[in-house]
């Protein structure tokens, strides 16, 4: 019953700024490790290191990952009424369920890096934008988000108020620049 923690080494042994080549090159490779941990995991939930749990994720990433192959945090801000399914969806928090269509779609987000210009934030971006208006109508598998309520993006947290909602399970703290941004 509980979820288990993996480490994998990226080979990267130095810090590497957003924007960068090794920035990308080392998304890519968090890509690459989540794709191998699917193959052998029935589901996967990664999240990047500034992602803060109030409460214990599992009950609600088991009830959301069992009707889809795959479930992300929402990033485009809720707060400025954006499309709730928008291809804005986040790298940093999702769930991927083991499935020959997951893996195909995870696959195919991978294929579309090109000499390591973008980050996997922008590969999955582009790959959904040549797909489909919006998540929903995504059709080799079935994509969905998590209540941005519940899993906050930093944008709506911290600059929309939603840290106001006491049943929030994470709060990303993407949106936000710097490492002390981040902390507070």
């Amino acid at each position: 019953n509980n979820i288990e923690v993996n480490r994998n080494d990226s080979g990267v042994k130095t810090f590497s700024n957003f924007g960068t080549y090794d920035f990308n090159r080392v998304t890519l490779k968090k890509l690459e490790i989540i794709l191998n941990e699917c193959i052998q995991n029935e589901i996967v939930h990664f999240v990047d290191a500034d992602v803060f749990f109030f409460k214990n994720p599992k009950s609600e990433i088991l009830k959301k990952i069992k009707d889809n192959d795959l479930c992300f945090q929402q990033d485009s801000p809720r707060s400025h009424n954006h499309d709730l399914y928008s291809n804005y969806v986040c790298t940093g928090n999702f769930t991927i369920k083991r499935s020959d269509k997951s893996l195909d779609f995870l696959r195919a987000v991978i294929a579309t890096n090109s000499f390591f210009s973008r980050n996997d934030q922008e590969l999955l971006y582009e790959y959904l934008n040549s797909k489909c208006k919006n998540i929903k109508e995504y059709e080799a598998c079935d994509l969905d988000v998590y209540d941005p309520v519940l899993f906050q993006n930093g944008f709506d947290t911290f600059q929309g108020g939603f840290c106001k909602h006491e049943d929030k399970i994470a709060v990303h703290a993407n949106h936000m620049e710097g490492k002390d941004a981040k902390m507070q």
